[in-house]
């Protein structure tokens, strides 16, 4: 009989669970494999909509998903990793719930690291022992806890004593601090309306990053859209400001300045998993693990590594593809392929990914969105952020849920229940009633006159204790199975209608840009004077679009380049021809950040991988004014065209 084949994945976030899905489908057909996936928890979360859970937008359980149900013939194991034997193949398990007592070692054939990430506080001490995170499902309901906690205290402080509880200081102005922010900032103002003495004046929320922008993964416009937003709701942003130390009641910014504040919040910074530290493979600087493009541990035959602890490169562009929930997707389907090829001798595929889209929700129904080059701000960007993030959650049940939190929270404010998620008196309440029943047999032995020890033929001369009754629950009140049934009917076909009219919406507005509708007004848009454009030098310069969604107008920004010579002018679209980043100038012209392509002054092509030069745009000058036709063109092509 041949050997059975053993893939054993560690990991259950999203590169885990999708290559577990791949390859068990897989197994099922290729005899003598077995797949099995270790996980710390029990349940997959979809982290996207981690902050909403911090908020009270979503409930907890509504994001997380069984791991068993997920799966089909896939053995889950519950467990933490103690070690990882590559020269052995074999890895060490423990689990328990005190002390960790039980111990296990798995042989594998082929072995799949896919343990994601962990919060980085770059060996500031102070702020890891008294910040909070935003990794995990517990860590959201301990941030919700604390605030709810927050606003109880200074309902009782006077005044002068409320500054520190209702200060609340954010760490990161990525994609994971400013959607926090955001509905931290939405939600403690709710909630303080329910507080007779706490004064929402009093509130104050700060966001705070070294760097001179907010969520630099988008481009800059939509990151200054994202900026104004956040400040016009009384969010005070500090750019160019790091955070050196943090106590139970201050946090102390660059420059020595100090915040009073209980409340701090790290999403600054991500690091791989400290077990890979372990390992004797090759590591980046971050401490990932070095794949090459197959997805392959270099020197270790059958061991793959995906998603944030994986250094997967860009053969294109040389570096490396970044940590997202989209790549890991990728990475887990596309290392399931190799896996399997090589388990049947086939050919393997090395990864190439580019991003479809980021969004960032911004709380009140705003975001920004940047979906296959095409900028969005404002609700029409957080609907997209909503909706393509519904379609994404794993099962019906869940997208059912989520939908329903998302209506009722439009109707109904936010709860502000304080669940407490563990007793700290749990063990001395069972010493208390130890001793409550020793004094109790003390004083019936008292009372029998005397304080002899029971013996033996004592006990048998006891009357036998009463047997404790068994409540029957009446069949009247139980739930019979055919209502059972009906409620679940009932479910399903709300949830496919829910789902059905929000994917005939997605389908029609927001998949693919040659299905979208959008139709330009005719009418140009002013740019700015033109004897403001000075001579020889490039200026770049927003215009606001207005466009037809289908649910009426709204207006994007976009951003073109004006190069003047005299009397002649040539406007470019800012959209790199490739695959949509924002055209920087450069000293000699124009250059694309993101892979390398540069253009002349003239606009023509003079390196990278562009397929062409940049794209030009209709222009007038009336009364004094620079007009411009704005469009949109159809990247990746060798030829212009127009697709909106």
């Amino acid at each position: 009989m041949a050997e059975t084949v053993h893939i054993v994945i560690l990991g259950g976030g999203f590169g885990g669970i999708y290559a577990g899905l791949r390859l068990e489908k897989m197994a099922a057909v290729m005899e003598g494999v077995k797949v099995t996936l270790i996980s710390r928890d029990n349940f997959f979360v979809f982290t996207p909509m981690l902050h909403e859970v911090s908020s009270g937008s979503i409930q907890t359980r509504h994001i997380t998903i069984p791991i068993r149900t997920i799966f089909r013939c896939c053995d889950v194991q519950e467990a933490e990793i103690e070690s990882i034997d590559l020269v052995n193949r074999r890895v060490v398990t423990v689990h328990g719930l005190r002390d960790r007592e039980h111990c296990h070692a798995i042989e594998y054939t082929h072995l799949l690291i896919a343990l994601g990430s962990i919060t980085n506080f770059y060996g500031l001490e102070n702020v890891e022992r008294h910040a909070m995170t935003l990794k995990t499902i517990g860590d959201a309901i301990v941030l919700r806890n604390h605030v709810i906690d927050m606003l109880e205290q200074a309902e009782i402080e006077p005044p002068e004593g409320q500054a520190g509880l209702l200060t609340f200081v954010v760490a990161g102005a990525g994609f994971a601090g400013v959607e926090l922010v955001a509905d931290l900032n939405d939600f403690v103002h709710e909630a303080a309306r329910h507080y007779r003495h706490v004064d929402p004046e009093r509130i104050k929320v700060v966001l705070v990053d070294p760097g001179q922008r907010i969520l630099p993964e988008l481009s800059e416009d939509l990151g200054q859209f994202a900026l104004a937003k956040l400040r016009a709701r009384g969010i005070e942003v500090r750019l160019g400001t790091r955070i050196e130390d943090a106590s139970e009641t201050e946090v102390t910014l660059s420059g020595g300045r100090r915040i009073r504040t209980r409340s701090l919040i790290w999403t600054a910074g991500v690091a791989p998993s400290p077990i890979l530290a372990t390992l004797p493979c090759a590591h980046d600087q971050r401490g990932r693990i070095l794949t090459n493009e197959f997805l392959e541990v270099p020197g270790y035959e059958n061991v793959w590594a995906i998603g944030d602890c994986a250094a997967v490169p860009d053969l294109r562009s040389g570096k490396t593809y970044p940590p997202t929930a989209q790549h890991a997707i990728r990475q887990g389907r596309l290392v399931a392929d190799n896996i399997a090829a090589s388990i049947m001798g086939g050919q393997k595929r090395a990864f190439v990914y580019d991003m479809k889209g980021q969004f960032a929700s911004l709380g009140r129904r705003s975001g920004v969105a940047n979906l296959y080059g095409i900028k969005f701000s404002g609700f029409f960007a957080w609907w997209l952020w909503r909706t393509i993030y519904l379609f994404k959650l794993p099962q019906l049940e869940r997208k059912v849920r989520v939908a329903l939190d998302w209506t009722l929270d439009l109707i109904f404010p936010r709860d502000i229940v304080k669940l407490k998620t563990f007793s700290p008196v749990l063990i001395p309440r069972a010493m208390e009633m130890g001793a409550a029943l020793v004094m109790s047999q003390s004083r019936s032995t008292d009372q029998h006159g005397g304080t002899e020890p029971e013996t033996t033929s004592d006990k048998t001369k006891r009357a036998p204790e009463e047997p404790m009754p068994v409540v029957n629950v009446p069949a009247e009140h139980s739930i019979p199975e055919s209502r059972r049934s009906f409620l679940g009917l009932m479910m399903g076909l709300m949830g496919a209608a829910i789902t059905g009219v929000l994917g005939v919406l997605l389908a029609r507005f927001s998949l693919f840009p040659a299905f979208k509708k959008f139709s330009i007004e005719e009418d140009w848009t002013d740019v700015t004077p033109v004897d403001d454009i000075p001579d020889g030098e490039p200026v770049k310069k927003a215009v606001v679009i207005s466009q037809d969604g289908g649910w009426g107008r709204f207006n994007t920004q976009q951003l073109v380049w004006i190069v003047k010579n005299g009397d002649h002018l040539v406007v470019y679209s800012a959209i790199c021809p490739h695959l949509g980043c924002t055209i920087n100038a450069a000293d000699s012209g124009f250059i694309c950040p993101c892979h390398g392509s540069a253009w002349a002054r003239d606009g023509r092509k003079l390196g990278g991988p562009t397929p062409r030069g940049m794209d030009t745009l209709e222009y007038r000058v009336k009364d004094g004014l620079l007009q411009v036709r704005y469009r949109f063109f159809r990247q990746g092509v060798p030829d212009k065209h127009v697709i909106a």
